[in-house]
C-alpha cells in the first residue's frame, strides 16, 4: 500500500535478500543460505470478511473481542519463520468494522470499532 513512498526513498525492490551462514559445530562445514524478506516499513492493506448468519447477531461482540485479542498477540509475536532474528514483526493500524451487505445495528458496529481500536 506504500510502494510509491518506498520507491521515493530510493528502494529499487520491495524485497531484500539477506545472506546468512550457519556452521555445523561437529564438522565445521559452512551452510550459507539466502532469505528473501519484505523491506522494513512496508505497509499492506488487509480485509477480513466476517459473515453473520441471521439470528446470530449476539455472537458479533464476543467474536470481535477474540479477533482483537488475537491481533494484539500477533503484534507481540511474528509472522512466518525466523522471528527470533527479528523477522516478521508487524503492527496493525486503523482497524475498523463496517457493514458490506445486509444490515447490522449501528450500535453493534460502534462497539466493534471500539474493540478494534485497542
Amino acid at each position: 500500500a506504500n510502494e510509491e513512498e518506498l520507491r521515493r526513498a530510493g528502494l529499487q525492490s520491495l524485497t531484500e535478500v539477506k545472506f546468512e551462514n550457519t556452521i555445523n559445530r561437529a564438522t565445521a562445514v559452512a551452510n550459507p543460505r539466502q532469505i528473501e524478506r519484505v523491506v522494513r516499513g512496508s505497509v499492506f492493506k488487509m480485509d477480513i470478511i466476517y459473515n453473520v448468519d441471521s439470528g446470530h447477531e449476539d455472537e458479533i461482540i464476543p467474536d470481535m473481542k477474540v479477533l482483537a485479542e488475537g491481533l494484539k498477540l500477533l503484534h507481540y509475536d511474528y509472522l512466518g519463520g525466523n522471528g527470533s532474528r527479528g523477522y516478521g514483526k508487524i503492527t496493525f493500524h486503523d482497524l475498523n468494522a463496517k457493514v458490506v451487505t445486509g444490515s447490522v445495528d449501528g450500535q453493534i458496529i460502534n462497539q466493534c470499532n471500539e474493540i478494534l481500536a485497542v
